[in-house]
């Protein structure tokens, strides 16, 4: 089946360039001058993808992406813009719309994987209810900056650790909050992180540029949105799930992205919360009613749930793979046929031994989640502890968090 990818303005129309789209003859590209010549070619053709120079927008609030966000919304929009600071002055303005902003003057490269990405995402996420409900929300958080900036300077073979230092303390509010998320990941033995610097020496410059993500994230939604779930209480569950992660991970090749997923894994629950609290809220009253797991209420209610829309976002952020497929399945890990110690099956174990629920966080908790046990735990290989070995350790390094 042909995917459409619809480009719009006058730096869109240069991505028609094959060394910018190598892959474009794979696609059916359309070309539009104008809001309302892409229009047109919206009413002929729906389109997968929009790509749209931000000037190209309509003035006064109205243009072309929140047009398309209102009556296309499984359609994925994607904004250029001419300079990065005008690309993050967007995300401030009242309808941004957009569901990824790129600088116009970026590597081909980046061209090319932010449309593949959204092809993957619709292909892996297709659920109606889903892109219905993602296509509609006008806000979606941008991609955390620092931690963009940092993937930029750790690419590069002169970075040093005073250089990530003044990136990060740069912001005193990330700085607090990557030092408090880094004592919650830290391991028993270590006594506590009191400086990035440390935390470089001990969790290394891919695990701090992590938490910095996390800092970004859990720090960026405010807690004026009124609804069931108590996000203060939500941030206490994944910091309990990924100390748990941690543990349970720590020496293996997955670490340090299960511990970004374990923190992540609920980053659904922000977006509904800020978002569709009223929907949100009629979910938490089913699943007690009824007496159902929150996951299937919010199925039921919105055509999906917090684990998928947490995935959705996480892609067009641009995360790996197996750290969406992670947040995506956290729930339902059978959907993925996982039969290895990964990113996914390191997570829904952490969540069985966490103690600590995503229904804990809400006001009316309704029936608490399944969870795997040791037959799930003992099929899969490369597993570095059996599971009363891997129960132990989840029970130390809880009760370590609690002192």
């Amino acid at each position: 089946m042909p995917r459409h990818i619809l480009l719009v303005g006058e730096d869109a129309l240069r991505l028609q360039d094959p060394v910018l789209l190598p892959h474009a003859g794979q696609w059916i590209i359309t070309l539009a001058g104008s809001s309302a010549q892409a229009l047109q070619e919206l009413e002929r053709e729906p389109q997968d993808v929009v790509i749209a120079d931000v000037r190209a927008l309509a003035p006064g609030g109205t243009g072309l992406l929140l047009t398309v966000s209102e009556r296309w919304p499984s359609t994925s929009r994607i904004a250029l813009s001419g300079n990065l600071d005008s690309a993050a002055q967007a995300y401030e303005m009242p309808f941004p719309a957009a569901h990824q902003y790129l600088f116009s003057q970026s590597p081909a490269s980046e061209f090319h994987e932010a449309v593949e990405r959204c092809l993957r995402l619709q292909d892996l996420l297709s659920q109606p209810g889903l892109r219905s409900l993602i296509g509609a929300v006008r806000q979606l958080p941008p991609r955390p900056r620092t931690f963009a900036r940092l993937q930029v300077m750790m690419s590069h073979r002169n970075v040093t650790p005073k250089k990530i230092c003044a990136v990060i303390e740069a912001d005193a509010a990330i700085t607090a909050k990557v030092l408090q998320l880094a004592n919650c990941a830290m391991l028993h033995e270590y006594d506590r992180v009191r400086s990035i610097e440390q935390a470089l020496v001990r969790l290394g410059f891919s695990g701090v540029r992590n938490l910095v993500m996390c800092s970004e994230v859990l720090g960026s939604w405010s807690r004026a949105a009124h609804s069931a779930a108590d996000l203060d209480a939500m941030q206490a569950h994944v910091q309990r799930v990924a100390r748990v992660t941690a543990a349970l991970t720590a020496g293996t090749s997955c670490s340090d992205e299960a511990v970004l997923a374990a923190f992540l894994h609920d980053i659904g629950y922000w977006v509904l919360a800020q978002e569709r609290p009223a929907e949100l809220d009629r979910a938490a009253a089913l699943a007690v009613t009824d007496d159902i797991p929150m996951q299937e209420a919010e199925r039921r209610v919105l055509g999906t749930s917090h684990a998928e829309i947490g995935a959705y976002l996480l892609g067009l952020w641009g995360m790996p793979n197996t750290l969406v497929e992670a947040v995506a399945h956290h729930h339902m890990p059978e959907r993925a046929a996982v039969r290895r110690f990964n990113t996914l099956s390191a997570l829904v174990v952490a969540l069985a031994l966490a103690g600590t629920d995503d229904s804990d966080a809400f006001t009316s908790p309704p029936r608490r989640n399944v969870v795997v046990g040791e037959p799930f735990y003992e099929q899969l290989e490369g597993a570095p502890f059996d599971w009363v070995d891997a129960e132990k350790v989840a029970i130390a390094c809880l009760a370590e968090l609690e002192h």
